[in-house]
C-alpha cells in the first residue's frame, strides 16, 4: 500500500493479492474486471483506491447473502 501525508491510499495488484488470499495473478485479472474498481494509471499498471476496495468488498458480501453475487449460480 501507498500513502503520503494528505493523500488516497492506493492498493496495488499485490496488496490485493495479499488481502484476498489469492494468486497475484488472479488479483491482475480481477483488476481488469469492469465491475471491480481499478484504475488503469498507465499500459501496464493498476490502482484501487483503498476506500474504494473496501466498498467493492462490502458489495461483494451484501451480493452473496441475498443470492445475486457473482458466484450465485454457484448457491443454487
Amino acid at each position: 500500500m501507498s500513502e503520503t501525508n494528505n493523500k488516497v491510499t492506493v492498493l496495488e495488484a499485490r496488496d490485493i493479492s495479499s488481502i484476498l488470499g489469492i494468486a497475484l495473478a488472479n488479483a491482475y485479472k480481477l483488476m481488469k474486471r469492469p465491475d471491480f474498481p481499478a484504475i488503469k494509471v498507465s499500459a501496464r499498471r493498476y490502482v484501487v483506491p483503498e476506500a474504494a476496495f473496501r466498498k467493492w468488498l462490502d458489495d461483494q458480501a451484501e451480493a452473496k447473502k441475498a443470492g445475486t453475487g457473482a458466484d450465485a449460480e454457484w448457491h443454487h
